[in-house]
C-alpha cells in the first residue's frame, strides 16, 4: 500500500494499522500529491490510500495522473477524506478512483475497503451511496415538457425538422428564405441565416453533457478540414459575424460529409437524450440552503486588477522570460514598436452599442468611476470616448448585485465575474442566492459569466485548492443550467501568463472540464513592457490562441493593455493595439476588453490618454 496524507500523525496511524494486518504492507508514504504520483511510479503499489486536500497537488489531480499514466494504470486508488461532498465524489470517480471513504470509518471498514478496491471492485461510503441513490430516484425519468425546445422560435423549429429530414444546407436555405426574382438564395443569406439558426438549435437539442460527448468529434472534423486547408480560407481583415458563425460550424462539404450524416447523428443523440420523443434531460436539482452574503462595495482599481500582480509582479515576472527571443531594450532606450501589420480598416457597424459586432469580435473595456462619477456615468464617458462599447467588462469583488447590476449596459452583452470562497460555494449555502441570480439574468443578450477570475495566485498561496475551485465551478454551472437560459456562457478567465514556461503552471489545474466550461477567456497584457518594448502581438497572444483552439473552445480576451512606454508619444502603442486587434480578430476571438484603468499601487496606468491609441480603439468599436 502507498499512503498519501499530509498530516504526519494520521499517516503514522494508517501505516501502523496496515503493517499489523496480515497480507498488507506499506511500501511508501507521501505528504503531497506530487510525492504520491512520484512514489506510485517508483513502487507501483496495489492500492494508494489518497487524501484529497494536500499541498503542492491535491489528491484528485494526483489520482488522475496515477490512473492515466500507462506505468501506473493498474494501480487502484482509494480516496480517504473528511469531506462528504458530492462534488468531490464525482471529481474523484472521474479521475479514476476506485473507492471513496470518509475518515470517520472504523479500522475494520478501512481494511475492508482496501481489500475490495485491491480486488478490482468499487466502494463508496454508505452515506455517500445513500445520497447518490436518493438523488437518482428524485430525478424524474421523463420531464413533462421539452424546456430547451420551447426556447426555439418557430423558424428554428423548422430548421431542426429539416435537419432531421436529412436536407442539405442549400435545401434548408431554400425552404427558409423568401424567393428572390431570380428564384435563388444568395450564398451570404443562406450561410448567415442557417448558421445563426443552427447554433441556436444545437444549443437546445444537445444538453451540456451531450455537447461535451460530441465535442471531440466536431473538433476532429474541424481540425481535419483545417489540415486540408479547406475550412479556413484567407479571411477579410476582421471576420464579419456571419463568417465567424460559418467557421464555427463544421464545414460538412469541406470534409466530405453530407447533411444526412449530421441528421443521423442528431437523431441518435437526441433520441438518447429524450428530446425527439418529447422529453429532455433535466438539470441537476439543487436544494436551496439560505441567502447569500451582502453585496460588496464598489470596485477599486486594485479589485479590478485582481491577481494581475501575479502576472506582472516581482515573483512571476513575465519580463524575466524571453520565450520569443526578442531583444531587451537598454535602460532609457526608446520603446520598440511591434513589426508592422496591415491596417485594421474601419468597422461596418453603427456607433451605437449592439449585441452583435459587425466585425465579428466585440469591442469592450473595463473601467472604474473617476472624479466622483457613478458607474453609469463612467460607462457613458467610455461610450463617448470609444464611439460606443459593444461589450462591458464588470467585476464584483464578492457576490454579484441583482440585475441589471452596478451598471445598466443598455441591452449589451457583458463579461461579468464574481468571487466567493470555493468552500462556501461547495457547502451549498449560496445555492439560492446565486440560483436566483442566474434565473433573473437577461435572456436577450450573451452573458459571459465567470467565477473567481484569475485564481492561480490564490491557489498557489494556499487560500484554497485547485480541486475545490474546480468543484465550485461544477456546482455553479449546474445552477446556471437550471435557469434554462441559453445565453449564459460559463467562461473561465485565467492569466495568459499561466501558459508561459516561467509560470510553471498547468492551466488545466483550474479547468472544470469541457462539459462545464463554454468559453475560455484570458487576461493577457503586453508581456514585454518591463523591458521597455511592445511585444509582437502575434507572439504575445500565440499561446492563448493555440491553447483555446487545441481545447476546441471559443475564446475571448477579458483584459488586455499596455502602459505607454517611455519615449513613445502614442504612435507605437497604437500600432501594438492595432496588431493585437488584428491577430485576435483573425483568430476568431469572441471579444477583446481593454483594461482602461490606472493601477496606482503597481505604478501602472493603462488608460489611453494619447489620441493615437484612443483612435485605434475607437475605430475598433465603430
Amino acid at each position: 500500500m502507498l499512503l498519501a496524507e499530509d498530516q504526519v500523525l494520521v499517516r503514522d496511524s494508517f501505516r501502523l494499522l496496515i503493517d499489523t494486518t496480515p497480507g498488507m504492507v506499506t511500501v511508501g508514504e507521501a505528504g503531497t500529491g506530487a510525492e504520491a504520483v512520484h512514489l506510485a511510479r517508483q513502487t507501483v503499489p496495489d492500492v494508494v490510500v489518497m487524501d484529497v486536500r494536500m499541498p503542492d497537488m491535491d489528491g484528485i489531480e494526483a489520482t488522475r495522473q496515477i490512473c492515466t499514466t500507462p506505468q501506473t494504470a493498474g494501480v487502484r486508488v482509494l480516496i480517504l477524506t473528511t469531506f462528504d461532498l458530492d462534488e468531490y465524489v464525482y471529481a474523484a470517480l472521474r479521475a479514476g478512483a476506485s473507492g471513496y471513504l470518509l475518515k470517520d470509518a472504523t479500522a475494520t471498514e478501512l481494511l475492508t475497503a482496501i481489500r475490495v478496491v485491491a480486488a478490482g471492485d468499487a466502494l463508496l461510503a454508505p452515506s455517500t451511496t445513500r445520497r447518490l441513490i436518493a438523488e437518482f430516484v428524485r430525478r424524474p425519468a421523463r420531464p413533462p415538457t421539452p424546456r430547451e425546445l420551447d426556447r426555439l422560435t418557430n423558424r428554428e423549429r423548422e430548421v431542426l425538422t429539416l435537419v432531421g429530414r436529412g436536407l442539405s444546407n442549400q435545401k434548408i436555405a431554400e425552404e427558409q428564405r423568401p424567393r428572390s426574382a431570380s428564384g435563388s438564395a444568395p450564398w451570404f443569406w443562406a450561410q448567415a441565416h442557417l448558421g445563426h439558426r443552427w447554433m441556436r438549435v444545437s444549443r437546445a437539442v444537445f444538453p451540456r453533457g451531450t455537447r461535451a460527448t460530441i465535442a471531440p468529434v466536431l473538433k476532429g472534423l474541424h481540425m481535419f478540414g483545417s489540415a486540408r486547408g479547406e475550412s479556413a480560407p484567407e479571411p477579410p481583415r476582421r471576420r464579419p459575424a456571419w463568417l465567424r458563425q460559418r467557421r464555427r460550424m463544421v464545414s460538412l462539404t469541406a470534409v466530405g460529409l453530407s447533411m444526412t450524416t449530421l441528421a443521423l447523428a442528431t437523431w441518435v443523440v437526441a433520441t438518447r437524450s429524450g428530446v425527439v420523443d418529447g422529453s429532455t434531460r433535466t438539470a441537476h436539482e439543487l436544494e436551496a440552503a439560505g441567502a447569500g452574503s451582502p453585496l460588496d462595495a464598489d470596485l477599486t482599481p486594485d479589485d479590478a486588477a485582481g491577481n494581475l500582480a501575479g502576472e506582472e509582479g516581482a515573483t512571476d515576472d513575465p519580463a524575466s522570460e524571453d520565450p520569443a527571443g526578442e531583444d531587451v531594450a537598454s535602460e532609457g532606450a526608446q520603446p520598440t514598436a511591434p513589426p508592422s501589420t496591415q491596417g485594421t480598416g474601419s468597422g461596418g457597424g453603427n456607433p451605437a452599442p449592439a449585441p452583435v459586432s459587425a466585425n465579428g469580435t466585440l469591442c469592450g473595456a473595463s473601467f472604474v468611476p473617476e472624479n466622483g462619477e457613478t458607474n453609469q456615468q463612467a460607462l457613458e464617458r467610455h461610450d463617448r470616448m470609444f464611439n460606443g462599447l459593444e461589450v462591458v467588462r464588470i467585476f464584483y469583488p464578492g457576490l454579484p448585485a441583482n440585475w441589471p447590476g452596478k451598471v445598466d449596459t443598455g441591452g449589451r452583452p457583458v463579461i461579468v465575474s464574481f468571487k466567493a470562497s470555493p468552500d462556501e460555494i461547495n457547502s451549498g449555502s449560496l445555492d439560492r442566492r446565486l440560483g436566483d441570480w442566474f434565473k433573473a439574468a437577461p435572456r436577450d443578450r450573451t452573458i459571459w459569466w465567470s467565477y473567481y477570475h484569475e485564481p492561480e495566485d490564490n491557489i498557489e498561496n494556499g487560500e484554497f485548492t485547485a480541486v475545490a475551485y474546480r468543484t465550485a465551478w461544477q456546482r455553479l454551472v449546474r445552477l446556471a443550467d437550471a435557469a434554462g437560459n441559453p445565453n449564459l456562457q460559463a467562461t473561465l478567465i485565467l492569466m495568459g501568463w499561466t501558459l508561459e514556461p516561467g509560470a510553471k503552471r498547468n492551466w488545466k489545474d483550474y479547468y472544470a472540464g469541457p462539459e462545464y466550461i463554454d468559453v475560455l477567456a484570458w487576461d493577457l497584457y503586453n508581456l514585454a513592457w518591463k523591458k521597455g518594448t511592445y511585444k509582437n502581438p502575434a507572439e504575445n497572444f500565440q499561446k492563448v490562441i493555440a491553447t483555446s483552439r487545441a481545447e476546441g473552445k471559443p475564446f475571448g480576451i477579458a483584459e488586455t493593455g499596455t502602459p505607454l512606454l517611455g519615449g513613445d508619444t502614442g504612435a507605437q502603442r497604437a500600432e501594438w493595439l492595432r496588431g493585437a486587434i488584428d491577430v485576435l480578430s483573425r483568430a476568431g476571438a469572441e471579444f477583446i476588453a481593454y483594461f482602461h484603468l490606472d493601477w496606482p499601487s503597481a505604478g501602472i496606468d493603462y488608460r489611453l490618454h494619447d489620441e493615437p491609441s484612443r483612435a485605434v480603439w475607437r475605430e475598433f468599436c465603430s
